[in-house]
């Protein structure tokens, strides 16, 4: 009697390997054709939002800024792409038509403006808690009234005052250039102290010599801030 020795066949062969390579790409190609639409959605939105969000933080920078800035004292530069200002270091309120002596740093010291003297008031009062580190800084006041001078002019008609130093328990000291105009007076006695070694601030679109847009109508310029 004889045994058939013939041994099972298994696993698969190179055709069957092929054809389930080929379907198996067929079916990830459909596949693939219907998750790029999402996929692609994903990426733009997440764009968007990472632009959203700079641009956010530029705005309220700016907004900050623009918030501490001297009254009166923002000015562009006509259809440019720069926006300037002064920036306040601190403030408070003048003394104004106060019985008292007139010497500085006395109580009553009140600030005086034109007509009713001639020769530049160099120190005044301060309402409210006393001032320091002061000294070589500038004091703006009026710079709110529509014909007033711009607070940046230093001139004996504007509304800028190099500080010197403080004087008494409240008081402050002024370089003598010229005496406050009438219009600087205001019936708040507000007044601002603008640094010294940071006299303006600047927020510039720079890199748009081309154009505000490139060849794919993507924004070229770039937002700097500029101080000193």
């Amino acid at each position: 009697m004889m045994r058939n020795l013939t041994k099972q066949q298994t696993g698969f062969t190179l055709v069957e390997m092929i054809m389930v390579i080929v379907i198996t790409g067929i079916i990830g190609g459909i596949v693939a054709m219907f998750l790029k639409a999402p996929i692609q959605q994903y990426m733009d939105v997440a764009r968007r939002a990472e632009l959203t969000d700079i641009a956010d933080t530029a705005v309220r920078r700016m907004a900050r800024d623009v918030r501490t800035a001297v009254p009166n004292s923002v000015r562009p530069q006509g259809q440019s792409t720069y926006v300037e200002f002064l920036p306040t270091r601190d403030g408070g309120r003048y003394r104004a038509n106060a019985p008292g002596t007139s010497n500085c740093g006395g109580a009553g010291d009140a600030l005086s403006f034109a007509p009713d003297v001639t020769v530049a008031d160099t120190c005044f009062e301060v309402i409210g808690p006393a001032m320091s580190g002061v000294a070589g800084h500038y004091l703006v006041v009026g710079s709110t009234q529509s014909d007033a001078d711009p607070p940046y002019r230093g001139n004996s008609n504007g509304v800028l005052r190099q500080i010197t130093g403080a004087s008494g328990v409240a008081g402050i000291l002024l370089a003598s250039s010229g005496v406050l105009p009438a219009f600087a007076q205001l019936d708040s006695q507000r007044f601002q102290v603008v640094d010294g070694t940071q006299q303006a601030v600047t927020y510039a679109c720079v890199g748009m010599q081309g154009g505000a847009l490139d060849a794919n109508q993507n924004g070229q310029g770039k937002l700097m801030r500029y101080w000193g």
